[in-house]
């Protein structure tokens, strides 16, 4: 009996002699299924990890503007409440004057959303607020 290795898409055994028939082998890589690249192959030294991560990241920063309860344009600390855009390019408006205060703020901030008293917030929606407002 011979053996013989040979092929190019992997390893290819020829077996042949006098009591048998020519029969030929193909060698590839066993099949492994991946779930998102990661191997679902059995491993019996793995290591398990089951300890709860910790979801608590800290306060984000609008939930530190609002539990400062002041409105950003007056300083009032009176029926706080947040006034909200759709998108920043909004404030961009072309061939508007001088923008008001409040649109100042929020481009330079680079934030969608204001702190503001009740009065300012309604000021902002009429639009007639300047942010200049004085505490009363």
């Amino acid at each position: 009996m011979r053996l013989k290795y040979s092929g190019r898409l992997g390893k290819v055994a020829h077996f042949s002699g006098s009591e048998w028939p020519s029969i030929s082998i193909a060698f590839t890589k066993p099949l492994i299924a991946r779930w998102g690249g990661i191997s679902l192959a059995r491993r019996n030294k793995a290591i398990l990890d089951d300890s709860i991560a910790p979801v608590w990241a800290g306060r984000s920063e609008l939930e530190k503007r609002l539990l400062a309860d002041t409105c950003e344009l007056c300083g009032s600390r009176e029926h706080v409440e947040v006034h909200h855009i759709r998108a920043l390019k909004d404030l961009q408006r072309k061939g508007q004057d001088e923008r008001p205060r409040w649109v100042q703020i929020m481009a330079a901030r680079r934030r969608k959303t204001l702190v503001a008293c009740r009065k300012c917030h309604q000021d902002i929606h009429a639009g007639r607020a300047d942010g200049r407002r004085q505490l009363e």
